[in-house]
Formats: structure tokens, sequence, C-alpha cells
């Protein structure tokens, strides 16, 4: 499939700098778990840190190009050193399909594990997207400067929230054995979408 118009959109975002915090009122529950926008294309910064066995820990930070479509979509492409494609993944209604990976779950212990650590990413995303399907225990909640998106399994913390109409610019996912800080560099809310950036 094609992301030519994704990469397009991806590329062409002007870096709005780093946002200010802002004040966060009750208002921006209503902002985070029914957002007025339809879709959303970012340049995300994430850093995973993987804690492994005997408490030592794997860091690693990758650039991802998103695309998201309300209620219940989203379209990742996460790149490595020197622009390589690790791995584009497609969200759709709570389904993830890795469309494909610098490994494969035939690879092999290394090959499972990056299929875990995608698939597991992508209900993050989807947690800090506050898409659909809605599990019945999301929980959304003001706390100080912050909104927590709580499910089962992961805590999503999200700030900076930034534009018209806000929308988060950093956030932190508390998922098992790993810890991810996503950082948007560039966002664009109700940007126009190829509609078949979510087709098979």
């Amino acid at each position: 499939m094609k992301l030519r118009v994704l990469f397009a959109l991806g590329f062409a975002l002007v870096a709005c700098g780093r946002p200010l915090p802002l004040t966060v009122t009750p208002v921006f529950i209503a902002l985070v778990d029914a957002p007025p926008w339809k879709t959303l294309a970012a340049q995300h910064r994430v850093t995973v840190d993987v804690t492994l066995d005997g408490d030592k820990h794997d860091k690693r930070t990758l650039r991802g190009i998103i695309a998201v479509g309300r209620p219940d979509r989203f379209r990742l492409r996460a790149l490595g050193p020197a622009g390589i494609t690790l791995f584009d993944l497609l969200v759709r209604n709570g389904e993830a399909k890795i469309v494909s990976a610098i490994r494969s779950p035939s690879d092999g212990a290394a090959g499972q594990a990056l299929a875990g650590v995608i698939t597991s990413l992508a209900a993050d995303l989807a947690c800090a997207y506050t898409l659909e399907p809605r599990p019945a225990d999301r929980h959304v909640r003001k706390e100080g400067n912050t909104i927590l998106v709580e499910e089962p399994g992961r805590v999503v913390m999200l700030s900076h929230f930034a534009g018209t109409p806000p929308v988060w610019r950093h956030a932190e996912i508390t998922s098992g054995r790993y810890h991810v800080i996503v950082e948007v560099d560039a966002a664009e809310v109700d940007a126009v979408l190829d509609p078949s950036l979510f087709a098979d």
C-alpha cells in the first residue's frame, strides 16, 4: 500500500516548537475523551524503555509518522536510523495489523518480541487517542496539570496541550514492562487523509 500521502503530510508539517504547558481544566477531559476533531496527522519522537530480565533496561528512540481517523483507526509508520522502516502498523476497530516490519514473528524470539511490542503499542496509542472500541473500564481524569487515561494494563499521562482545538503534545505510557515517552514534533488537526491509508 502506498503511503505517499502520509509521508507528504508528515514531512510537510511545520514544526510548532515546544508548546508551553497550559493550565489543564476539567474541560480538557472532554477534549481528550471525546475530541471535536475527526482526523489528525503528526510526527512523533518516541522513546521506549523496556525492563529486561535482571532489572536491566533497553532504551531506544525512534521517529513515527501517524495518521488518526476517528472514531476507530490509525496508521503508524515507525522509522529507525537513516529512515529505515522498523514497522508499518494499521489499526481499525481495535484490530491491529502489522503491514510490514523489519522482523517477522517467524524470525524466532526477536521477531516474536517485536510483534508483541508493536501489538501492545497499538493498544497504547488507541488509548492515548481515546479511540473506539472503548473498554468499559477506560477512565479519563484530571490529575494536576495532566490528563490520565487508564485502562487495564496501561496508564497514559497526557500533557502540553496546544493548538485549536488543543491536542496533547506529550504522552507518557506505562504498560507492563515498558515505559514510553511520546513527544509530538508537529501535528495537523482535521488533515485531509487518503482513505486508502486505512484500507488493506
